[in-house]
């Protein structure tokens, strides 16, 4: 009897060891399984963030390159074109920017002069090919609330505010009565309206040079909300001017309306979910 019971206690350990053991490696195979299951979601939320912020990366990279391309008189209400006029007479034309942005991503051009008033070459009264929507009104109001942050810095400040300078990155080279032209280009707009003999008030003397920075984004609360910017300075010989875009967060947000998960743009920082920057803007 005594050698049935240690026979059956032999067979039990026996069955005992491997089936704890198959429980253990089992467990750890669960244990795996789950943890790559609960990881799949995030890993797959990681990759559409890097990818929707390369490709958010590029687009906004290309608008500002081809925005920095652009003329600094175009962000006037009406310009005259040093290119396609001729020296001899006073012509000015509506800006390409006076019926709106072109591109959706941007929700207002606009400009401030040395004293800090902001204008927009979508507003003007006189100019009926002008927005002058109640709209951009209203983004014109909100921009001249923040104006004193959207100065760019002086010389002396650019070396301790190197990620916020502008850097003068060209020269555009005027015929004297050209850049007068663009001075005084709301006033020779008005005078050939009323069919009056537009006159110069003054020329400078020789060809005119007039630096114009490359566009560099910033972030500037506006109305308690983040907003991204692009900004430039531009070098006159009537004195500094700050050229600036407003791009739209929910225009942006639109773009991304076809990813297989929701997502948001934020500036850097704002949200714990999975994130990827998109490069050089801080958001």
């Amino acid at each position: 009897m005594k050698r049935t019971w240690i026979a059956a206690a032999l067979a039990l350990v026996a069955l005992g060891l491997p089936c704890a053991s198959w429980y253990v490696a089992g467990s750890r195979e669960a244990r795996r399984q789950a943890d790559q299951i609960r990881g799949e979601p995030e890993a797959i939320a990681r990759e559409t963030a890097r990818s929707l912020a390369s490709r958010l990366s590029a687009r906004l990279e290309s608008l500002r390159q081809s925005e920095s391309a652009r003329p600094y008189y175009h962000y006037q209400s009406v310009y005259h074109d040093p290119d396609a006029a001729s020296l001899s007479s006073l012509a000015v034309f509506p800006s390409p920017l006076a019926r709106g942005p072109g591109d959706p991503l941007i929700r207002a051009h606009f400009q401030i002069d040395r004293s800090g008033s902001v204008s927009s070459p979508t507003i003007d009264p006189e100019l009926k090919s002008a927005a002058n929507s109640a709209a951009q009104v209203g983004f014109l109001a909100q921009i001249q609330s923040v104006a004193r942050e959207l100065r760019p810095p002086g010389a002396e400040q650019q070396v301790a505010q190197q990620e916020a300078q502008q850097a003068l990155s060209k020269t555009e080279v005027l015929e004297a009565q050209a850049y007068q032209q663009n001075v005084q280009a709301k006033e020779i707009y008005s005078d050939l309206r009323q069919k009056k003999m537009p006159k110069l008030r003054s020329e400078p003397t020789g060809p005119v040079q007039v630096k114009v920075g490359d566009f560099a984004w910033r972030t500037i609360p506006i109305e308690a909300k983040p907003a991204l910017i692009a900004l430039r300075a531009v070098e006159t010989p009537d004195g500094p001017l700050t050229q600036g875009l407003w791009i739209s967060s929910e225009a942006v947000e639109e773009t991304l309306r076809g990813s297989p998960l929701p997502a948001r743009f934020v500036p850097t920082g704002q949200d714990a979910n999975s994130s990827s920057p998109v490069a050089g803007t801080g958001w």
